[in-house]
């Protein structure tokens, strides 16, 4: 990164966890679910079929969710919160064949809940 500083808060960790969302707008709720890219403490980057009902500068709220390994056996982990559109990239932005990209800033910390799973 010579000369090129890096403007992220926080570091991004590649992550594969599964996402759900809900916009809500004067009129209706839609919502769709799509996989994270990259989450860090300030936000996702993930991809989705179901962008379309998607618009910078809205609120979304999230549940993600995924198993990820810890001393004692995997752990089913959930996160819920509520975020803002920051970035949409749609598929013709992006390498063929990929879908949809979104980028949302968390407005609080995303609450967490862990479950063990039966070994």
């Amino acid at each position: 990164m010579d000369g090129e500083r890096e403007r992220r808060k926080w570091p991004r960790l590649e992550l594969k966890l599964n996402v759900e969302f809900a916009v809500r707008d004067d009129d209706c709720e839609s919502s769709g679910h799509g996989v994270t890219e990259n989450v860090s403490a300030g936000g996702i980057y993930f991809v989705t079929p179901d962008w379309r009902a998607l618009h910078v500068g809205e609120d979304v709220a999230l549940r993600l969710s995924g198993l990820s390994g810890y001393n004692e056996g995997a752990l089913f982990r959930t996160l819920r919160g509520e975020a803002k559109i920051v970035r949409l990239e749609p598929p013709e932005q992006r390498r063929a064949g990929r879908p949809a990209g979104v980028a949302v800033r968390f407005e609080e910390r995303p609450r967490v809940e862990l479950y063990r799973t039966p070994a």
